[in-house]
C-alpha cells in the first residue's frame, strides 16, 4: 500500500507521469471555475492556488487512503473536487482493493 511520501515518488520518478498528472491537475481547476465564473466573473491567484492544492489533497487521499490507481484518481478528481467546493464533503465509492480482491472464483 503506497504512503503519500511514495505516491509522490513514484510521480515524480517518471516525468510522462508527472506531466499527465500536472496537466489534469490543471484541467481540473479550470474546469471548476466554469460554473463559479457565471456568478462572478474575476478570479484570483489565491483561488487558482487554493483549487490546485485542494485537487493535491484529494488526489493523494485517493491514492494513499483509497487505494485508487492514478487513473481512477485523475478521472474522479473533477467530481470530488465540484463537491467540496460545493460545501458537500465528497464521498468516495469504497476503497479499490485491486483487481484480486474481487476475483470471482469458478
Amino acid at each position: 500500500m503506497p504512503n503519500r511520501e511514495q505516491t509522490i515518488r513514484d510521480l515524480l520518478k517518471n516525468p510522462d507521469n508527472f506531466v499527465r498528472f500536472a496537466g489534469r491537475i490543471r484541467k481540473t481547476v479550470i474546469g471548476s471555475f466554469e460554473h463559479d465564473l457565471i456568478i462572478r466573473p474575476q478570479v484570483t491567484q489565491a483561488e487558482i492556488r487554493e483549487r490546485t492544492l485542494k485537487s493535491y489533497e484529494l488526489f493523494i487521499m485517493m491514492r494513499v487512503e483509497l487505494h485508487y490507481s492514478t487513473q481512477k484518481a485523475l478521472d474522479v478528481l473533477p467530481t470530488a473536487l465540484r463537491s467540496e467546493l460545493d460545501g458537500t464533503p465528497w464521498k468516495p465509492s469504497k476503497p479499490d482493493r485491486g483487481w484480486a480482491a474481487g476475483r470471482i472464483s469458478a
